[in-house]
């Protein structure tokens, strides 16, 4: 009976000390600590002397081993290469990694894409700069509204370079069409004329 506890207390202590170490260890490692932590920060990046980008967010937790930061309730705007606003938006939880050049955004997004005027509601989105890509989880919705059409889909993607979009699955929407009594439009062989 003895040599059962015995056995039982060196086993329980050895796994203690294991778990103990590798806790250890791994909590003072680089990739679970961040480096630097801003509690309401107001972040503004400048490239040739331009305003490139401007982050507002309650939290922002920068981590050095992998070029990660994460942002939480966030508000953004990015500029052109002229200094004018291209995009502006918020969400609850933002993740960007400056090595891959990869975002990922989480609640309540809403992006307003003022050079395409265009507008997205979203609950994530993720976005390759190199690529150019946007897209949603498959089965997450997106709402999106440009000039006189709203439409609402899932499995979302879409094209920077193609100023292009598309839905996988479940889409509905409008699009409405103005009848200006002044557009003289006729038929001909051919088809419509304006």
């Amino acid at each position: 009976m003895n040599f059962t506890k015995l056995i039982a207390a060196a086993f329980l202590l050895s796994l203690f000390s294991s778990c103990s170490l590798e806790y250890l260890k791994s909590e003072n490692s680089e990739n679970t600590t961040p480096e630097f932590i801003f509690n309401r920060a107001n972040f503004t990046r400048y490239e040739t002397g331009l305003v490139k980008m401007r982050m507002k967010a309650e939290k922002i937790e920068q981590y050095k081993s992998d070029g990660s930061s994460y942002a939480k309730n966030a508000e953004f705007d990015s500029y052109n290469s002229k200094g004018e606003l291209e995009t502006s938006g918020n969400c609850g939880l933002m993740e960007s990694n400056t090595n891959s050049e990869k975002y990922k955004l989480f609640d309540r997004i809403y992006l307003n894409m003022v050079s395409q005027k265009m507008e997205i509601n979203a609950e994530n989105l993720f976005f390759d700069k190199k690529t150019e890509q946007v897209t949603s989880d498959i089965n997450s919705e997106v709402f999106i509204k440009k000039e006189d059409m709203t439409i609402t889909g899932t499995g979302f993607t879409a094209s920077g370079i193609s100023k292009s979009f598309t839905f996988e699955d479940q889409v509905s929407g409008t699009i409405t069409t103005s009848n200006d009594e002044d557009e003289d439009i006729q038929e001909t062989e051919d088809g419509i004329e304006e």
